[in-house]
């Protein structure tokens, strides 16, 4: 999906007050994933990546590439719980996945919930502090925003 439907559709869940989760997703060390193997090989692991999470997630996220390594799906309706435990069962299947040229991938996860009065721009900065804190403690996890030791 582009980064235009996916603003639309999060106009749509906050002008409606639905309830959902936003997860932050980045490949852990892809940047030696472009450097050893060439940005061709690289593009394809994207796109591979893309296809996994789309057909993981099926009617129930909207997937989105953010920008480089980066993605942000969508999950209506999902609580807190929902949404951590869809994380850690997404990143189980990267890590258990085998992409043709590199071999075994990680990714890490940031995620938050809708929580009163809080805009779609602010669910997205407490999703890429969690994002942040997964890849600073030790990548290939999933956390929760409300997880985080502020």
């Amino acid at each position: 999906m582009k980064l235009t439907h996916l603003q639309e559709h999060l106009s749509l869940l906050e002008r409606s007050k639905t309830d959902f989760s936003m997860i932050v997703v980045d490949i852990d060390h892809f940047k030696s994933v472009n450097d050893t193997y060439g940005h061709l090989v690289g593009d394809d692991v994207l796109s591979r990546l893309a296809q996994l999470m789309q057909q993981f997630s099926g009617e129930r996220a909207v997937v989105t590439r953010y920008g480089g390594e980066e993605f942000v799906l969508v999950l209506p309706l999902a609580t807190a719980e929902e949404g951590i435990y869809f994380a850690k069962e997404l990143n189980k299947l990267i890590a258990a996945e085998n992409f043709a040229e590199v071999g075994h991938i990680t990714i890490s996860l940031g995620v938050s919930t809708t929580c009163e009065n809080c805009s779609v721009h602010q669910m997205f900065k407490k999703a890429d502090d969690a994002l942040y804190y997964a890849k600073k403690h030790g990548r290939n996890q999933a956390i929760h925003y409300n997880q985080l030791e502020i």
